[in-house]
């Protein structure tokens, strides 16, 4: 089996039904598991539950990251409309650096409407290891792009 990228999982955080899902304990992450060969880190996009008095979201939105600066680890949240088209768009959110180079693909795939948030870590947890400074992310969706600033500080 050949992994391509590095993902955290915070088990200790998630539902008995995901866990159990996945064939996991709650305190996996803190103890040494028993259920991988080593430690293996997983990344799942999970949907904001909406309340029933909230709408689903009027147009494409990416917000700011939070923390903003941030170590180790921050998160990106965005919302996505309901497309006429009938079907879900499809999305990318990447990374960059300060010279336009491609860090990342934290998403690239359709998604239905709703309001999404997504974890950007780095460091000894992650297979990325980056340096002190300023870094972009794009969200972009059909006709849709918008870029946004963090800052990482080590």
């Amino acid at each position: 089996m050949s992994v391509e990228k590095s993902f955290v999982i915070q088990t200790e955080i998630m539902s008995t039904d995901r866990l159990t899902q996945y064939g996991l304990q709650q305190f996996d992450t803190r103890n040494a598991s028993d259920h991988f060969p080593k430690v293996t880190d997983y990344s799942f996009l999970l949907p904001t539950v909406i309340d029933e008095g909230e709408k689903t979201p009027t147009g494409f939105m990416l917000e700011q990251n939070y923390p903003n600066p941030f170590n180790p680890s921050t998160i990106i949240k965005f919302s996505i409309p309901f497309v006429e088209t009938g079907h879900a768009p499809s999305l990318q959110l990447k990374v960059y650096d300060v010279l336009g180079n491609e860090i990342t693909t934290l998403v690239n795939k359709e998604l239905p409407p709703g309001q999404y948030e997504v974890e950007f870590a780095v460091g000894q947890n992650s297979i990325l290891s980056l340096s002190s400074g300023v870094y972009f992310y794009t969200l972009s969706a059909g006709s849709f792009r918008e870029t946004k600033k963090m800052i990482l500080m080590k």
